[in-house]
């Protein structure tokens, strides 16, 4: 399982009732995050994690980082993508190798520490069955969005269709060293 999409996963068995995830087809955000972007590098905590997270940067031109961790004695990585949208920065990651499609979330870099907040499927499903974002919703209650324009990822930052993301119960990680 990949860094951030346990992030995602951890964030979403804690605030939502149901098994549904928010996915797309194509990573989220306008504009490839490559400033300050050393600043993501070090290792990191989070009291509901097991172990530590080393985050590198790989390609800041790309935005992308790679997150390494141990996961039953065995390493286990991923990289992700910081793509940012208006104020908004949004991390993504491949759901697996076998499917293409993104997990992401809405994420906020301070000092010392990072916090991710997920999608709330229910909204987000609601706008995708009015038409409000395009996308389609699977049995599973899953909702994969597909490729959103200005005016849509707009409505995903905006709070003119309410809070569209899991805001009681982010994750969050600490800084334990550079």
């Amino acid at each position: 399982m990949s860094l951030f999409k346990g992030m995602l996963v951890a964030v979403s068995v804690l605030s939502l009732a149901g098994c549904s995830s928010v996915y797309s087809t194509k990573p989220i955000g306008e504009k490839i995050v490559s400033a300050g972007l050393d600043e993501w590098e070090g290792t990191w905590i989070n009291s509901e994690m097991d172990n530590p997270v080393s985050i590198k940067v790989t390609d800041a031109k790309k935005g992308i980082l790679k997150a390494a961790w141990i996961e039953d004695m065995k390493m286990e990585s991923c990289e992700f993508q910081l793509l940012e949208s208006g104020t908004w920065m949004f991390g993504n990651t491949k759901k697996d190798e076998k499917d293409n499609r993104y997990v992401w979330g809405r994420i906020k870099k301070d000092a010392g520490q990072i916090i991710v907040w997920v999608p709330d499927v229910l909204k987000i499903r609601e706008l995708v069955k009015a038409g409000t974002l395009p996308g389609s919703v699977a049995e599973d209650g899953d909702v994969t969005l597909g490729d959103l324009n200005a005016a849509q990822l707009s409505v995903i930052t905006s709070e003119d269709k309410g809070l569209l993301f899991e805001w009681t119960n982010p994750l969050i990680l600490i800084r334990l060293s550079k």
